[in-house]
């Protein structure tokens, strides 16, 4: 657990902004991003426990996935330092940190949209298991190159199978399971049509899946592949904002930019007087002034970290954002270590 010291939490009596969220103190943020952790680790366990399991006779998990993805919603409403841990992945299986990162932010995305409980909890589960049937394929997505046409087809296969893995869960709640095959064998329908299986236009596709969806391929654009570097969390962004939603449902597009703003947490930046910083948090109402962490100079050499809310310091603004070639050009051994430190490792 990192223990961030701040130059910045709560000086300022006033908001700048009328719905910018109240100021925190060191003692908050130190013990929300506990809390944070804390779920995440759960997430990645139970996303271990499916995904290691399901191919197994039959499997008994809903009862505790349910639950989790219960207090998922809840801290999704309640911690606004959750989704920096969005950023992390899984050595040993992607697919485990892809599947609670894709949960994650589909809930973020749900409660933006202002589902109703009940619909986010099918979200949640629903972005939990949609990748189950990926486990049939982990020698292709493994593959150091990208795929051909045939195995393309073959992977696209995933989403039948995720539907037919369901019958192996044992405890659903009744009706649940009909709901969320559903769901899952739409996630990669596209808005124009161009996806699949079944080449649905985004009217005849159901809005959880269409949620999942901007989700799955944000998370996956932004992680690295063993054929493809990830893209930066705000180049997606930039690209979202400037092509328009193209094969995303434009209403969900509009609200992952509104949960995770221009410069999502984890991005690193330029602030307007050097200092090289990384996101912590968004601010609600003011996508351009996020909460940071400072952690190099303007020389790109380490600093003691110290937080700024850029809300209350109107004077310093973000310039640019740092990419991983620039740090690594600049300062190769801590590109090194915050390369590193993106695995999600329990010590």
């Amino acid at each position: 657990m990192e223990n961030i010291k701040s130059n910045y939490i709560g000086k300022t009596k006033r908001n700048r902004l009328q719905d910018s969220e109240k100021p925190y103190t060191e003692k908050e943020i130190n013990n929300l991003d506990i809390q944070a952790k804390a779920l995440y680790s759960d997430l990645i366990a139970l996303s271990r426990k499916i995904i290691s399991g399901i191919d197994s006779s039959y499997i008994d998990i809903y009862e505790e996935a349910h639950n989790q993805i219960s207090k998922c919603a809840s801290m999704v409403k309640s911690n606004p330092f959750l989704l920096k841990y969005i950023k992390y992945s899984t050595a040993d299986n992607y697919l485990y940190a892809h599947t609670a990162n894709t949960t994650l932010l589909s809930l973020a995305i749900g409660t933006a949209m202002n589902l109703k409980e009940k619909e986010l909890l099918i979200l949640g589960l629903s972005a939990l298991l949609h990748d189950i049937g990926m486990t049939n394929f982990i020698s292709l997505a493994r593959k150091e190159r990208k795929l051909n046409s045939a195995e393309i087809g073959a992977i696209q296969k995933h989403s039948l199978l995720s539907v037919k893995k369901l019958d192996k869960i044992i405890d659903f709640i009744y009706g649940d399971k009909e709901k969320i095959k559903k769901i899952i064998f739409q996630i990669h329908e596209r808005h124009d049509g161009t996806g699949y299986p079944e080449g649905l236009k985004s009217n005849e596709t159901n809005i959880l899946a269409s949620i999942i969806s901007v989700a799955d391929s944000y998370e996956a654009m932004t992680h690295i592949r063993p054929w493809r570097e990830p893209i930066s969390c705000h180049g997606v962004i930039k690209n979202f904002i400037e092509n328009g939603p193209t094969g995303f449902n434009p209403l969900v597009l509009k609200k992952l930019i509104e949960v995770l703003s221009v410069f999502p947490p984890g991005s690193i930046v330029e602030l307007s007087n050097g200092t090289i910083a990384q996101i912590l948090k968004t601010n609600k109402g003011s996508l351009l002034r996020p909460m940071v962490k400072t952690i190099l100079d303007k020389n790109y050499t380490a600093i003691e970290e110290q937080i700024i809310d850029l809300v209350q310091y109107p004077l310093t603004s973000i310039n640019d954002i740092v990419t991983l070639k620039d740090l690594a050009k600049k300062n190769p051994a801590f590109a090194a270590e915050l390369e590193l430190s993106s695995l999600w490792i329990e010590w």
